[in-house]
């Protein structure tokens, strides 16, 4: 080395890329306001036409003829906006709805189109079933659908308890050209009235793919116009919230979740009419 002249060194710069798909997974599907109070049940309590593409047997046990509405805003973050309406009608002994939702933004979204139609069999026994139309935009990179199924049953064991299930994409449907399965979902419990003010609700919900939840729930009618709901889902631990107040058919609804390990919350607000409350 001569003296007065500095070695140069040399540097490697190493830049890692990670690559992967992203998963159009549709885990996040609409619930009616009232539900999201009642530990975010997906079975009908209260007869709201948005649980009908989760339950579409309740067309027919609630006697639904009308419409809703609701926005949601999951984690209080405006990106994953939530929005759905649904509308249902009643004809014999025949119930037919119909359900379009929207999750997600401008870059990525997940859109899904149902048509529902539920039956009386045995006065007792109600069946239903839903078509879903899933569709996934990711802007700048393409788009997919597939079609899934749901199926229900609600059964009045008595005049005050209904044992009810329903299993969602039982069909097991692929979307994207990974064939990523969409969740399959079942759900089944017991919703009963213990007082004439109070009705209760409990359900398991199993993902197939993942550990299931514990809900439970909680209604109260302090006077004829007013509905107070509280809950809890056992996994992740979650409290829920929320309030009906019903003008003559038309019904106004505001329902909170909260994560208790983030301290964050989802507020989702509804609205709708039901022309045959029951």
């Amino acid at each position: 080395m001569v003296k007065g002249i500095k070695p140069k060194r040399s540097v490697l710069i190493f830049i890692i890329v990670s690559v992967s798909y992203i998963f159009g997974a549709f885990e996040s599907y609409p619930v009616s306001t009232v539900n999201v109070g009642l530990g975010n049940l997906k079975l009908s309590v209260k007869g709201d036409l948005i649980d009908v593409v989760n339950e579409p047997s309740s067309l027919i046990a609630f006697g639904s003829t009308g419409g809703e509405a609701l926005w949601s805003k999951p984690f209080q973050i405006s990106e994953l906006r939530h929005i759905a309406f649904a509308g249902g009608m009643l004809y014999k002994r025949w119930g037919f709805g119909i359900n379009v939702s929207s999750f997600g933004n401008k870059i990525y979204n997940e859109s899904t189109f149902s048509l529902s139609a539920a039956g009386s069999f045995k006065q007792n026994l109600h069946l239903g079933i839903s078509v879903h139309v899933y569709h996934l935009n990711i802007n700048d990179y393409g788009n997919d659908q597939t079609v899934g199924l749901t199926a229900s049953a609600r059964y009045h064991i008595n005049a005050n308890w209904d044992w009810v299930s329903s299993i969602r994409n039982i069909n097991s449907p692929k979307i994207s050209s990974i064939e990523e399965k969409l969740p399959q979902i079942v759900t089944t419990g017991f919703i009963g009235t213990v007082h004439r003010l109070v009705k209760v609700a409990a359900e398991w919900e199993q993902d197939i793919e993942y550990e299931g939840a514990l809900k439970f729930g909680v209604l109260v009618q302090p006077i004829e116009q007013v509905l107070l709901a509280v809950g809890y889902v056992s996994n992740p631990g979650q409290f829920t919230a929320g309030i009906s107040l019903t003008i003559n058919n038309l019904y106004f609804e505001y329902g909170t979740i909260a994560y208790n390990d983030l301290g964050l919350f989802t507020h989702q607000l509804g609205i709708g009419f039901n022309i045959n409350w029951r």
